[in-house]
């Protein structure tokens, strides 16, 4: 097994040197006081860090239509509801690249330009990478 992860490590330090484009990764977190009545947050915090070689997969554009559920439940008139473009990219990031910065679900991955939501998070084995999926809604404005 440990002949294997070493392998898998190998492979994924080549594919970065020779292939890896960057991207900067970015997490807000609340620093002051929440008031929980007027949901505002008094203090925010943006941490970023910047990878220079992360392995970037194509990403796939799809048209996505959202409606309101009385239109389904009730055999109502449609009420309101569209269609968005959304892309999902997935990104391969080498742990030694990461260091203590900590991806979760609330990092913004911002690579090309735009930003994508962190969608699905998985670890491989021992440690050696993270896998993210990732996705950006076409004409989103976002905060950072």
């Amino acid at each position: 097994m440990a002949k294997q992860l070493r392998f898998v490590r190998r492979v994924i330090k080549r594919l970065k040197r020779r292939y890896g484009l960057p991207i900067v990764l970015y997490k807000t977190t609340a620093t002051g006081t929440i008031d929980w009545d007027n949901a505002a947050v008094s203090g925010r915090s943006v941490s970023n860090k910047s990878i220079a070689k992360v392995l970037v997969l194509p990403g796939r554009t799809a048209k996505t239509f959202n409606y309101d559920l009385s239109f389904i439940a009730a055999n109502k008139n449609f009420t309101y509801g569209g269609t968005y473009d959304t892309t999902t990219r997935d990104f391969i990031i080498d742990n030694d690249d990461i260091g203590n910065f900590g991806i979760d679900l609330q990092t913004i991955v911002r690579f090309g330009g735009s930003d994508y939501e962190v969608k699905e998070l998985l670890d491989f084995e021992e440690s050696n990478a993270v896998y993210l999926t990732a996705i950006k809604v076409e004409g989103q404005v976002n905060e950072s």
